[in-house]
């Protein structure tokens, strides 16, 4: 097996956690970086929406 669901479960907090601190900070990277070339902040959240690792996955909470 790839992955052992025993250990995914052991350390579910920790791997929400990071997933977590990535998305927070690619938003905090993306969008002043976004709303300095002077865009609007809907432009800059698509720019982070589309920076994610897996963007079809945070289409499903976006809705």
């Amino acid at each position: 097996m790839l992955i052992d669901p025993v250990f995914l479960w052991n350390n579910l907090e920790l791997i929400l956690g990071l997933v977590a601190l990535v998305l927070v900070g690619k938003f905090l990277i993306v969008t002043p970086l976004v709303k300095g070339f002077g865009y609007p902040l809907k432009t800059a959240f698509n720019c982070w929406f589309r920076a994610s690792p897996d963007w079809r996955i945070l289409l499903c909470f976006s809705e």
